[in-house]
């Protein structure tokens, strides 16, 4: 019985961890990449870049889509009409203490982030070895079971603080003819779902343990 809840349990863990790290390399790996391509294109003129660079979100303005803007498709060698719906913009011009704003709120969100990931895997451990020690009916589990549910929680609303604070930076820097700047990436809602899920299961140990309790005085 413990190894099959060992099992779903590092399963379980393994999904969040893939749910919380999926996105940050994503984007991290679509960056490098096609800087990596772009730099060593030989069709495209690389200059150095004097500005300030910055990821945006593009929404068009136009219905139905329009494909303003072409690429060559080197598969077939023909021009294919795009639509950009993120760009990389190099800016000349910045609001230096609206960037400076953005360039320290914006690592220290990162660090919430990943203090709080870590803060979720050492209660989630400790929840795993409880378990596994017959500490199941204790007060001590219902609280790691509402830390793990309420870091989960704010993990979710710190990425949608970062995504906002981006979007309005976004939106104080730039105003692009034909295009809306716009939020792509969304927080996954598995997380905010799992932290819930996660307070209802404390809720639940919570009464099984006063039920216990009472059985045993009733005895």
């Amino acid at each position: 019985m413990e190894k099959k809840f060992n099992f779903i349990c590092v399963i379980m863990l393994v999904a969040l961890l893939l749910g919380i790290l999926t996105p940050v390399i994503g984007t991290i790996g679509s960056f490098t990449a096609g800087f990596s391509d772009g730099w060593n294109s030989d069709s495209v003129k690389v200059e150095k870049i004097s500005g300030t660079v910055t990821a945006v979100s593009l929404m068009p303005l136009k219905q139905p889509l329009s494909f303003t803007h072409e690429i060559v498709n080197e598969k077939t060698g023909d021009t294919e009409g795009v639509q950009i719906v993120q760009a990389m913009v190099n800016s000349k011009k910045v609001d230096r203490s609206n960037r400076l704003a953005f360039n320290i709120g914006m690592p220290a969100l990162g660090l919430v982030s990943s203090v709080i990931a870590i803060t979720f895997i050492v209660f989630f451990v400790k929840i795993i070895l409880a378990v596994n020690r017959n500490q199941i009916f204790d007060k001590l589990m219902e609280r790691r079971l509402a830390w793990c549910g309420w870091l989960l929680i704010g993990y979710y609303a710190v990425n949608w603080t970062v995504v906002l604070a981006n979007y309005f930076h976004c939106k104080a820097m730039f105003s692009f003819a034909g295009y809306a700047i716009s939020i792509v990436n969304y927080p996954a809602a598995a997380i905010l779902l799992a932290g819930i899920g996660m307070l209802l299961i404390g809720q639940i140990f919570g009464i099984a343990r006063h039920l216990k309790e009472e059985q045993e005085l009733t005895i």
